[in-house]
């Protein structure tokens, strides 16, 4: 079947938060600017701790591309992980999410993250390339965070790969600035073919095109090494309070060997890919680290920092025992489960297991601002995250029963060519494409990121399966209905 994974094409994943019941929404908690401490799912146990939250500080988003769960050591699921100890000590300090959800692919997790509204609304459902025309990318209609930020205050700034305009657009090199950030640097796209004076080489991370607040210049340096120098470079120009975007290109392809000084490993230019990746990982590791050693304790104690990977491991990356059909690009485990570390002032040190998506970044950055979500600059505007605050003040508070995901090409209001769904509860997964197929999973049997084997091709269903498909399928109709998705004919 189709609806895996799309081989050759990086298409994205989008969460929408809640169950399929008659309870009230468990996001009410956002229309407040201070901390509730009441799990919106009764059945959380809420710690005792009723200290009030402080909105206000700064807030750095931090996001890895093409980072999976399986090679962060923090999170221990794969015994040759590469080394990421400025990670693991940022997950230390703060809450480290066990089950996060992002999209299978860079453009879509972005765009989520940025608007907090699933891929339907944005159009965003797969990886903007830049040579496409404007009705690929994010559209400027769309309200994103440092515009709503902004009314509280914030000077906002964005560094590192954008991945969400189109140079042939009319807004071109311009579009993060036009969407709503007041300074940009970084690659525009994804390290491409570069263009020297009619000679075509392939891009790389120490040729490639940057955009400098609307101007493109061709750029020799270490491309993770400019991007850290930015990010830091901003962090001190800017006016508190500050949102700052760090959407570093690592460790995403181009596949190479880093630096030395930036990894312990030592793959050589014949290494396969993996070993490469590996290498690229603890690169970015390292430069995270001198990123936040340049932050003073005082600045570090008025700042939360967020880091999040934007899609799973590639699949020329994973290393057994996991599946790499299960990786980017896929709405599968290995396809869209991300690390999330969040650390802070006032925040909690601890480990969440619940369900948790990059959706619910917008309206957690607004709860760590003070920002309602009834600002007048979000009216009409629908969302589809909710505020992790109580979260991250109390990690064992539950918000989400089930995560539901989406994947849609091409870009834009449709119709697609292809259109998966896909919605995970803390045991099963279901998905399906537009014409009914449809796969059942216990993502729980293998303890890690494996989805096992297709129940409904192995033969009849036991209680809990078949009740568990009856119950994500309605949550998928009623997803549908919400969003204005069209319907899926389902099979028998």
């Amino acid at each position: 079947m189709g609806l895996i994974r799309w081989v050759g094409v990086a298409i994205g994943v989008c969460a929408c938060q809640g169950a399929a019941s008659t309870d009230p929404p468990k996001d009410t908690e956002l229309d407040a600017v201070v901390d509730t401490d009441v799990a919106p799912n009764t059945d959380a146990v809420v710690d005792t701790d009723s200290s009030p939250y402080t909105p206000g500080g700064n807030v750095m988003i931090v996001l890895a591309d093409d980072l999976g769960v399986d090679v962060v050591r923090s999170y221990g699921l794969h015994p040759d992980a590469p080394p990421t100890p400025n990670l693991d000590a940022l997950a230390a300090e703060g809450v480290r999410f066990t089950h996060a959800y992002a999209f299978p692919s860079c453009s879509p997790t972005r765009a989520a993250i940025l608007t907090g509204r699933t891929a339907r609304r944005t159009g965003v459902g797969r990886t903007v390339e830049s040579d496409l025309d404007e009705v690929a990318e994010l559209p400027l209609s769309e309200v994103i965070l440092p515009e709503v930020l902004a009314t509280a205050g914030y000077a906002s700034s964005a560094v590192g790969k954008w991945h969400l305009g189109t140079l042939s657009s009319a807004n071109g090199a311009r579009h993060p600035l036009d969407s709503g950030f007041g300074w940009y640097a970084g690659p525009f796209g994804n390290l491409g073919r570069m263009d020297l004076g009619g000679l075509t080489l392939p891009g790389s991370y120490w040729l490639w095109e940057k955009d400098d607040n609307g101007t493109i210049t061709t750029n020799r340096r270490y491309v993770l090494t400019d991007e850290i120098d930015d990010a830091i470079a901003r962090a001190q120009a800017m006016p508190e309070p500050w949102f700052l975007w760090v959407a570093l290109t690592a460790p995403h392809a181009p596949f190479h060997v880093p630096p030395d000084h930036l990894t312990t490993l030592r793959p050589t230019l014949l290494s396969s890919d993996a070993d490469k990746y590996r290498a690229m990982v603890e690169a970015m590791d390292t430069e995270l680290g001198r990123l936040l050693a340049s932050l003073s304790p005082e600045l570090r104690a008025r700042t939360t920092i967020v880091v999040m990977g934007d899609n799973g491991t590639p699949d020329e990356a994973t290393l057994a025992p996991f599946d790499a059909q299960g990786a980017k690009a896929s709405l599968h485990e290995g396809g869209s489960r991300v690390p999330l570390i969040v650390s802070g002032p006032g925040l909690s040190v601890g480990v969440s297991d619940g369900l948790v998506q990059a959706l619910d970044l917008f309206p957690t950055v607004l709860a760590l601002a003070g920002v309602p979500r009834t600002t007048p600059r979000l009216d009409g505007v629908a969302l589809d995250g909710v505020s992790l605050l109580p979260t991250l003040r109390h990690p064992s508070v539950v918000l989400h029963d089930d995560i539901v995901n989406e994947q849609f090409a091409p870009n834009g209001p449709g119709p697609w060519l292809h259109d998966d769904r896909a919605v995970r509860d803390t045991r099963w997964r279901l998905i399906e494409d537009a014409i009914g197929d449809r796969v059942l999973y216990d993502v729980t049997a293998a303890g890690d990121i494996r989805d096992g084997e297709d129940l409904l091709a192995a033969g009849p269903l036991s209680a809990d399966a078949a009740a568990a498909l009856s119950r994500l399928q309605a949550r998928l109709d009623g997803w549908a209905i919400d969003v204005g998705a069209p319907p899926v004919i389902t099979g028998p």
